[in-house]
């Protein structure tokens, strides 16, 4: 996407909270002039109370001065609470279309970037856009009503000291035209090697028992140390890059008060002008100056958002593999869901080559189909194309006589369960991870899979029982009740095609024997497709295939 497309898919998120935005910037309207109303009433305090030692006057402008103060701050805490919830819609919507986008995409874009890479877009570049996109908005409304404002009020005080109030502005613009590239380079740096640390505690704290059983957490905390350091010097880098580019346009701003200081005073002196004209003048000048250096502010903040929004924008861009039919078809309950690959060809992106050459298969429901080959053979991307996370480059899969690109991509995701070696589960309950493929189903019919997975047992000797927490990716089972947690998952997600990936690889000889018995005899209805480098899962198959050379051959093995 072009920058003007980027910034149009930003601003959409803000547009539906158009009356929150509305109202936030009508509290500061109002916010604003009272906050133009303080320095005048200084000029009355000092030139019609103090000067004209008239205590009445005094006194009423006294008061009028706390009554503006406080319900300035009154307005100010309302406009805060409001634009608290404002921003944090603005930032829920817009991480959660990113990570609604991330959801779509294929495994192959997961397996070429790093998870730290990725949780640095979703928090920290979300977040900066998400910034920019409402303090930007706020500040910019805020700073040119001050600033407008300030200038009509200016001028009315003295039109000739007001020219000489903005003398140093072009210097201050040609200044940060200078930084701003250099700000923007420098904080590309720094998000990638904010993506580099979030990358090394995502892969560590997920090893540390191998870690720890390998003796290296010297070596890891050398190298978190020098990641840390690399980090440190860049940031330090654009610190001063940013205190340069904020304490250079101070100076200058001193420069220029002190300029009207001494031009206003000397008239003062002179008796052309009064010193409550002056106190207010200079205080008129602050407003005014105070949204110009909020103005150049926001000039290099969206500097800094536009490198957040190029990297966010890069996830954007990447294309689904699949998507879902626009009038998708429905594979009837009743009618016979027999597997047919016609001619299948299949290649990876930029893949030297294809992985799948010419699949032809057919598996009638019911059956159990072996399927063995070499690591590397494509027996996982015939799972991915039958999941549908690709489509063949070449002919076509079908089931039910419905072809999977016709076919509605949540009814064939529910309709084929995956059980693989490495088992997935959320840090969670028991409960949770056995009703994840389908949450509506009662805790009756939950309980009931566990029972047939052989589970209930082992759960109700449990303290807290179905609401026992099972730890980050269930490290606190056993590989065996991690398999029939998965087995209860996809009795409850009621499957008509069952796969079976390498699913008792790491689990010992009689454990693995009782699973296989409970899958056959549970998912006996199911149609059946088992990978195994194992005789044992592979028994009792109605049909047996060698993957070989990207193509499937019939095997006389047994």
């Amino acid at each position: 996407m072009s920058q003007p497309s980027n910034l149009g898919w930003l601003f959409s998120f803000v547009t539906p909270h158009r009356m929150s935005v509305i109202g936030v910037l009508l509290l500061s309207v109002v916010a604003t002039g009272l906050s133009l109303l303080q320095p005048w009433i200084t000029k009355l305090l000092i030139d019609d109370g103090l000067i004209a030692q008239n205590f009445t006057v005094l006194a009423w402008l006294c008061a009028a001065m706390v009554l503006l103060s406080f319900c300035s701050s009154l307005l100010g805490g309302f406009n805060q609470h409001y634009y608290t919830q404002l921003s944090a819609r603005v930032l829920f919507s817009l991480r959660g279309s990113v990570y609604q986008h991330l959801q779509t995409l294929s495994p192959d874009f997961y397996a070429r970037r790093s998870r730290g890479d990725l949780l640095s877009r979703i928090n920290g570049d979300v977040a900066e856009i998400q910034r920019f996109a409402t303090d930007g908005l706020l500040a910019s409304f805020n700073g040119v009503l001050a600033l407008l404002g300030s200038l009509i009020l200016l001028v009315s005080l003295s039109p000739v000291l007001s020219l000489f109030a903005f003398v140093l502005l072009p210097v201050q613009l040609v200044f940060l035209s200078y930084m701003r590239p250099r700000i923007e380079r420098q904080t590309h740096v720094i998000r990638e090697h904010t993506g580099k640390l979030g990358d090394f505690f995502v892969s560590t704290l997920s090893s540390m028992k191998f870690i720890q059983a390998t003796n290296a957490q010297e070596r890891q905390k050398h190298q978190l140390d020098s990641l840390s350091d690399g980090y440190l010097k860049n940031l330090l880098r654009l610190n001063l890059l940013n205190y340069t580019t904020s304490g250079v346009p101070g100076l200058l701003l001193v420069i220029n008060t002190s300029l009207i200081f001494l031009l206003g005073g000397y008239w003062v002196i002179q008796g052309e002008f009064t010193l409550g004209t002056l106190m207010a003048f200079t205080m008129y000048l602050g407003r005014a100056t105070g949204p110009v250096q909020t103005l150049l502010g926001l000039y290099v903040a969206s500097r800094r958002a536009k490198v957040s929004l190029d990297r966010v924008s890069e996830m954007m861009q990447a294309a689904p593999a699949v998507t879902e039919p626009e009038s998708p078809k429905f594979l009837d309950e009743k009618s016979p869901a027999d597997i047919v690959f016609r001619n299948v060809a299949f290649s990876y992106p930029e893949a030297a080559q294809p992985v799948l050459k010419d699949v032809n298969l057919t598996i009638p429901e019911g059956n159990k189909v072996a399927i063995i080959g070499d690591s590397g053979a494509g027996k996982s991307t015939i799972i991915d194309l039958l999941h549908r996370h690709w489509d063949p480059n070449v002919g076509s899969i079908s089931l039910g006589g419905i072809m999977l690109r016709d076919l509605s991509l949540m009814q064939l995701r529910q309709y084929v369960a995956v059980v693989s070696q490495e088992t997935i589960l959320f840090a969670g309950s028991i409960a949770e991870n056995i009703k994840f493929a389908n949450p509506q189903a009662s805790d009756e019919a939950m309980i009931q899979a566990a029972q047939q997975a052989q589970l209930d047992g082992w759960i109700r000797q449990l303290p807290e029982g179905y609401e026992s927490h099972i730890g980050e990716q269930g490290r606190l089972l056993s590989g065996g009740q991690r398999q029939r947690l998965s087995i209860a998952r996809a009795l409850l997600q009621e499957p008509r095609v069952l796969i079976l990936d390498e699913a008792t690889a790491s689990i010992d000889e009689e454990t693995e024997r009782a699973i296989i018995d409970s899958v056959d005899q549970l998912f006996s209805h199911c149609t059946r497709i088992v990978i195994s480098h194992q005789a044992g899962p592979l028994r009792d198959a109605d049909q047996w295939f060698r993957l070989e050379n990207g193509q499937l051959r019939s095997s006389n093995a047994r």
